[in-house]
């Protein structure tokens, strides 16, 4: 699924920003082999859970048409942070800040996708996805290009909310409870 976003907003960009021809690739800005100069690259920097919309509910009907219910795992919802950048050889910085520009307005004209915005049969595990821009301050900046082992280069880092995950594992199942009800029995009152 993590894949699936990923591809869906590099789809979406490179669709949004047509010069030049397919200016966003997908990969890895630590690993040379990785890197294709004068592109918009997105990273994968971080994953986290969301946990404010972890569901507590275990039992769902997996068929409708049965009378059971299945005990599954609740899907799990992450959020995804990826980092953009503009790869580049030579004296191309005026460049990198235009196409950074670029995913910026981009990004900023539509941000929410949801279910009618995945046509395309690879995104069908999509539900919904929100694309915010994550601020950092200077001192974190550097230290995640520290930790990236690179020099610092003009970048945004967004946050990509929320990448639903479900494995639909049926761990137990049980029927369906259609009513709750007392039997009274009457006995005779004896003196």
């Amino acid at each position: 699924m993590l894949d699936v976003a990923m591809k869906f907003l590099r789809d979406f960009l490179n669709q949004e920003i047509t010069s030049p021809a397919n200016p966003v690739v997908l990969g890895n800005i630590t690993k040379d082999t990785d890197i294709e100069k004068d592109k918009i690259h997105l990273s994968l920097l971080n994953i986290e859970e969301e946990k404010i919309l972890k569901e507590v509910n275990h039992n769902r009907r997996v068929n409708p048409g049965d009378d059971f219910y299945s005990t599954v795992n609740p899907e799990i919802r992450l959020n995804l942070y990826v980092l953009v950048t503009y790869q580049y050889d030579g004296k191309n910085y005026e460049e990198a800040l235009k196409q950074l520009a670029n995913v910026v307005t981009v990004l900023q004209g539509k941000y929410v996708f949801t279910k009618p915005d995945f046509i395309k049969p690879a995104y069908e595990p999509l539900q919904q996805i929100v694309v915010d821009l994550y601020s950092q301050t200077i001192e974190q900046n550097s230290n995640m290009w520290q930790a990236l082992g690179e020099k610092l280069s003009p970048c945004l880092l967004y946050k990509i909310r929320v990448i639903a995950i479900q494995a639909n594992r049926v761990l137990d199942t049980s029927g369906e409870v259609r009513a709750v009800g007392i039997d009274v029995i009457q006995k005779k009152f004896e003196n």
